[in-house]
């Protein structure tokens, strides 16, 4: 297996309204997907193209509260790991030589005349940065500095430290494009080309995919690259009739482990416009996006009670839903209720369940 890195160092537009320092490297493990000869490196190309061009590291070209939201990394890997093979990608993927926080796999399938991608998300469970690595329990430890995915409240000395509502996120089935088909079983890769706008080929992508500069604002987003010995530039193909929420759902995310909150509410917002987007993945993102306006020192309540109303009886929304009304200072007669309500969700020994209830004791103390 050979991993390839991609250093994302790049600007954007966007201006996040509350300042973030990520003092760390956010790492994607992005290996082929599985598929008939080249079709499913093709595809996965694509994406990790597409999920690349999401990510900055600084906004621009204004950015007066001076935000860094640090490095970016995608680890590509030739080798092929379809959605069912994911105990062996979190296996890869959490190696002391990869220690990576997200993982894209995926698989390209047919069915009669059409040919479908099945994306999924997951996000590899460490030890929590606040708590420092405890080298004598089985959970790996990444080693960051801070998870700023964890949504941190204080009360006095108690702290309520909430996780992402879920470690795993499935995105509607990509109908792939006959023509785009037919093109990405014929090549072994990507068509890489001397200049923007030359249609000379100088050579295709392999395994050694460097990426060097985006040009997301210009026709079919030109990616500078080397490959394969050839420097030069590759166009992203339009891969499906339908737009889909890969790009934008994988990119909140990614953008959510960097701290990039006004990035992160874009992505999730688009997700929730895409008529495509399932109702699974719609409760993530209003969850999401809920958590990111707090983060952003705006409320996000209304966010988490349409999550709700979709998902009455889910416990990552439960948690979401109580923390925003902590955050957003309502009563603690409501949070009580609704913690009484939906605590058989929850294992008795549920560690978040007990530091809540700490936290609303000494909400109820501070008076």
């Amino acid at each position: 297996m050979r991993v390839l890195v991609y250093c994302l160092c790049l600007t954007g537009c966007f201006l996040p309204l509350k300042a973030q320092i990520n003092p760390d490297q956010i790492t994607v493990y992005f290996p082929a997907f599985t598929g008939q000869e080249s079709l499913g490196r093709n595809v996965s190309t694509v994406l990790s193209l597409e999920l690349a061009q999401t990510t900055r590291k600084k906004p621009w070209p204004h950015n007066p509260q001076n935000l860094d939201f640090g490095r970016g990394m995608i680890k590509w890997d030739g080798a092929a790991y379809g959605v069912s093979q994911y105990k062996q990608a979190l296996s890869i993927a959490q190696s002391n030589n990869l220690l990576a926080q997200m993982i894209v796999l995926g698989n390209t399938q047919q069915f009669g005349s059409e040919v479908v991608v099945e994306v999924d998300i997951l996000l590899p469970s460490y030890q929590s940065s606040h708590k420092g690595c405890d080298f004598n329990v089985n959970q790996p430890c990444d080693f960051r500095q801070k998870n700023l995915e964890v949504w941190p409240l204080l009360c006095g000395e108690q702290e309520l430290y909430t996780p992402l509502p879920r470690r795993r996120y499935n995105m509607a089935g990509i109908v792939l494009d006959e023509a785009v088909v037919a093109r990405f079983r014929e090549v072994k890769g990507l068509p890489i080309t001397p200049s923007i706008h030359s249609k000379k080929v100088i050579g295709y992508t392999g395994d050694d995919l460097q990426f060097l500069e985006f040009n997301r604002h210009l026709p079919n987003a030109p990616t500078k690259l080397r490959s394969e010995n050839n420097e030069g530039y590759v166009s992203l193909p339009k891969i499906s009739k339908q737009t889909s929420e890969f790009t934008d759902m994988a990119g909140g995310i990614f953008q959510v482990l960097r701290g990039d909150w006004q990035a992160a509410h874009n992505s999730f917002s688009r997700v929730l416009t895409n008529p495509v987007t399932r109702i699974p993945l719609k409760v993530d993102a209003y969850l999401l996006r809920g958590m990111v306006q707090f983060r952003r020192g705006m409320d996000g309540l209304a966010d988490f009670r349409q999550a709700v109303e979709l998902a009455p009886y889910d416990a990552g929304a439960t948690r979401y839903q109580l923390t925003g009304m902590l955050a957003a200072g309502n009563s603690l007669d409501k949070v009580k209720s609704i913690l009484s309500e939906k605590r058989f969700l929850f294992e008795k020994d549920d560690e978040w369940l007990k530091n809540m209830d700490n936290f609303v004791a000494c909400r109820a103390n501070a008076g």
